[in-house]
């Protein structure tokens, strides 16, 4: 990317830098409440440089997309969901102080990539999780391959920041918080800007690929680092939705650090390093890639949850509240009754996934909905892409 006629900085861009340095101290202290981190650091990556380059970073937990950028002394611009836009308190903080740039989920538009290039023209580095998602079981997912479409048009340096310990500090589908909350952040210069410039966009992503993959529990099986809690295994029960001992769906149950299933009887629990008992599976990770080969057999049960829905305008970015809702997942429909009564064929929604621990995104016809789910989000996500996937959309 030529960079010898830089665009000058915008007030914007002046108010930005302004703003982070004040707030900088007090985000640092809050980060170290967040979990502890610890630094390492290839010799090759300067975080006090001052050329822009390309961020990227595994999604662990919630809080890494602020963990990730803090130590470089230039910012990062960092890509974000655009339904962290449509709420006026975050889009000042999002937009004015840490100078986000707005993506729909799942990968960027015309839009983000215009940005993305202009705050490299204007000296920025960018962050991006090619993920584009926060994992659920602990293990890094599949990175989107329009990074290294990124990476080779920019043609600047990738730097790399694998998080580990953010799913054990911090899971996503957990409902209650782990003490010692401990973290690594690993960065390493991925590929220099020749590198890019003379490799394949295949040989990039790959790349990035082995930077990024984080399997936790792999790396716990050495460090074992305890995060204990007296509620650790609740929440877990959204995220299991069959039982491996008996094969029933829905039947598991979490209370305190303890597991069960109310068809088999099978019980265990979650153990302060992150490890289940009593089950076959030790671990989330393990457990989770065997119930998604069930997923066709999810699609064809009957579950529900209460929630509340709301539908987000990308074009004005607003959200209008609709209100609380009881949904269901049956014979291939997402059904709603309550504030809004109808029912979705799962073939119908476009751009179905999940943001924040519980909230199901989808389209249909021309209206985004947001629904926030209080149980068994991932069943409805992984329900609706199974039913989507089958002709008719009714395994």
């Amino acid at each position: 990317m030529e960079t010898k006629s830089r665009p000058r900085k915008s007030a914007a861009d002046r108010g930005s830098e302004f703003a982070l340095a004040v707030v900088r101290p007090f985000v640092e202290v809050w980060m170290r409440v967040v979990a502890r981190r610890i630094d390492v650091v290839d010799r090759r990556v300067d975080f006090r440089r001052k050329e822009p380059f390309i961020l990227v970073a595994n999604h662990s937990f919630a809080m890494d997309v602020v963990h990730v950028p803090l130590p470089f002394r230039i910012t990062p611009h960092i890509v974000a969901s655009r339904d962290l836009f449509v709420h006026p308190f975050e889009r000042f903080v999002i937009t004015r102080v840490a100078r986000c740039i707005m993506a729909p989920k799942g990968g960027g538009d015309v839009r983000t990539v215009r940005e993305l290039f202009s705050a490299l023209e204007r000296g920025y580095p960018v962050l991006v999780f090619p993920e584009g998602d926060i994992t659920f079981s602990g293990e890094t997912g599949t990175v989107e391959r329009g990074i290294a479409v990124l990476a080779k048009k920019a043609g600047l340096d990738v730097i790399a920041c694998r998080v580990s310990g953010g799913h054990l500090s911090s899971p996503r589908w957990a409902t209650a918080p782990r003490k010692n909350r401990t973290i690594e952040l690993r960065y390493e210069m991925v590929m220099s800007a020749e590198e890019v410039r003379a490799a394949s966009p295949r040989e990039v992503a790959a790349a990035i690929e082995a930077a990024l993959y984080v399997n936790d529990f792999e790396r716990q099986k050495e460090l074992r680092i305890p995060r204990p809690g007296t509620r650790l295994a609740e929440g877990l029960d959204d995220l299991l939705y069959a039982c491996p001992e008996c094969g029933a769906f829905h039947s598991l149950e979490a209370k305190g650090n303890g597991l069960r299933c109310r068809n088999c009887g099978a019980s265990g629990g979650l153990d302060e390093y992150g490890f289940l008992s009593g089950f076959r599976f030790a671990d989330t990770v393990v457990w989770d890639r065997w119930q998604r080969t069930l997923d066709t057999g999810l699609a064809a049960t009957e579950f529900s949850s209460p929630g509340f829905l709301a539908a987000n305008d990308y074009e004005v970015l607003k959200r209008r509240e609709i209100g609380p809702v009881e949904a269901t997942w049956r014979e291939g429909n997402l059904e709603l009754l309550g504030a809004l009564e109808v029912r979705f064929p799962a073939a119908e929604l476009k751009g179905v996934g999940l943001t924040m621990r519980s909230t199901l995104n989808f389209t249909h016809g021309d209206v985004d909905y947001v629904l926030k789910l209080e149980r068994k989000a991932p069943a409805f996500l992984r329900a609706c892409l199974a039913a989507a996937a089958v002709p008719g959309g009714n395994p």
